[in-house]
């Protein structure tokens, strides 16, 4: 037994065996590789709606995987780095509605104030943007993401503002990521996993 496996077995709060805590690592990732292909059907077959609800299944699967590895990461490097201080990009929300301009508003075209009224603003709010940091932000951020708009509402009859939510959910390229990097960190611990393992999910 390596000194690496003994660690575990020491540290390990729940007082798994070695052999057993690497099996449930290996499930976990056998796991989430084939909700990873289904959500890669359903994404390419599912229209708009579709891929929402993909990302939404594939996200699901990578924190069951993270939940695996978690107190690896936080404890052995470059894991700490992977699970609170690498950033993963930057999730974008877009304000709600779908707007026309006209006369110098914005009228919307699904958003209405009143029936058969549309809203009508002055000018569109900027997007929103939320940066992901580490892979523990998929446990701090609710799925999808969401944020509040304000509107300054521009309707003759009408004044004050309208508020509105918009949601937005981590993208695929992302999610590929974090996996890929806690498959490296993995196979730099000697876990077992190969290069095709971890390059798969580049893709």
């Amino acid at each position: 037994m390596s000194e690496f496996d003994r660690e575990i077995e020491i540290k390990d709060p729940d007082d798994f065996t070695t052999s057993t805590r690497l099996q449930h690592i290996f499930d976990a990732r056998r796991q989430l590789r084939e909700i990873r292909r289904e959500a890669s059907t359903y994404r390419v077959r599912g229209g708009s709606s579709g891929k929402f609800q993909a990302i939404q299944y594939y996200r699901s699967g990578v924190e069951s995987y993270l939940l695996e590895v978690d107190t690896l990461l936080r404890q052995h490097p470059p894991g700490p780095h992977y699970w609170s201080e690498k950033k993963y990009g930057t999730l974008t929300i877009n304000p709600p509605g779908k707007f026309r301009e006209q006369m110098g508003s914005y009228v919307s075209e699904n958003i209405e104030m009143s029936p058969n009224v549309p809203l009508r603003v002055k000018s569109l709010p900027e997007p929103k943007t939320i940066d992901i940091i580490g892979l523990k932000w998929l446990f701090e951020r609710e799925s999808p993401a969401r944020a509040v708009f304000e509107f300054d509402v521009d309707n003759a009859s009408m004044g004050g503002t309208h508020t509105d939510t918009a949601r937005a959910a981590v993208s695929w390229t992302t999610l590929n990521e974090m996996v890929s990097d806690v498959n490296h960190f993995l196979g730099e611990l000697g876990i077992g996993l190969d290069v095709d393992d971890t390059e798969e999910w580049k893709i």
